[in-house]
């Protein structure tokens, strides 16, 4: 089995970005997902540039932080309907979300990264909206447009009441949008890369949580583990303290010698996306 453990956030802050660096350089952590219109993206390009081996995709945005079109503006975000995932979801169900700006925004988000130097090797999404209603077509027919080899999909994880009711009816719903996905696509099992780490994310995720994960998945060829590693500096707890992460919590598990133990025992090579592209590619 080839497990990624994939830093999401990346290009949200410098400490965000500098917690990815050191859980790459010092941990397990093979790859991150840069953040078009993230405060600190400039920063992310640089960090990436010092480190190779690093896999870098793309992390789309259509919360939180501020568009790079126009279009996107104009509909009212971000202030408006796409102020949060819950808004978005519903505006989506409506029909009031408009998604050829969404596509147009996210084009523009692919486009910065690429134009930055970078060769994306995935796609997926701040908080999961590409498995929203429609999302996930855009999506599909942006990394075509790109050649960028593979979309998170497929978010599997084992299910822990510790995650609590809120998170657990979250995962429940993306579960049914990525079945449903995969049924009407078709998708051959051994084509899949299944998620793990939507229900402990935020620096919840032990090293016990990642060992029962890479059970569940033993006979998978590939796995993601996704977290998100950083360092809580000044900025990153006065912008985005309200999300109530542990951000230092995935770092020192990313660095942690009991996570490489756990990935030994479960037989786990470490890996890339792009070191499987050949055979999981979309």
């Amino acid at each position: 089995m080839r497990v990624i453990i994939n830093g999401d956030d990346f290009g949200l802050t410098r400490g965000v970005n500098e917690g990815i660096a050191r859980a790459h350089a010092e941990g397990v952590l093979t790859s991150a997902s840069l953040m078009a219109v993230g405060r600190a993206f400039d920063h992310a390009v640089q960090t990436a540039a010092g480190l190779p081996d690093l896999d870098v995709g793309v992390h789309l945005v259509l919360t939180d932080e501020a568009p790079l079109t126009d279009a996107a503006f104009a509909v009212g975000w971000p202030r408006g309907v796409f102020k949060d995932k819950g808004k978005l979801f519903g505006a989506l169900m409506d029909q009031r979300g408009d998604l050829g700006v969404i596509a147009d925004e996210w084009r523009a988000q692919i486009r910065r990264v690429v134009e930055a130097g970078i060769s994306p090797s995935h796609l997926d999404s701040h908080q999961f909206v590409h498995l929203f209603p429609g999302m996930f077509s855009i999506c599909q027919d942006l990394a075509a447009e790109f050649s960028i080899p593979h979309v998170r999909r497929r978010v599997m994880d084992p299910l822990s009441p510790a995650a609590g009711p809120r998170r657990l009816l979250q995962y429940a719903a993306l579960k049914t949008c990525t079945c449903v996905m995969a049924r009407a696509k078709r998708v051959a099992a051994e084509q899949e890369i299944p998620c793990v780490g939507f229900l402990r994310a935020g620096g919840k995720m032990t090293v016990h949580d990642l060992a029962e994960a890479l059970e569940k998945h033993k006979e998978c060829r590939a796995v993601e583990v996704m977290i998100h590693p950083g360092l809580a500096d000044e900025e990153t707890r006065a912008l985005y303290g309200e999300w109530d992460y542990a951000w230092e919590n995935d770092l020192s598990l990313a660095t942690d010698p009991a996570t490489r133990r756990a990935l030994a025992d479960a037989g786990a090579q470490l890996c890339r996306f792009s070191d499987v592209q050949g055979a999981f590619g979309y």
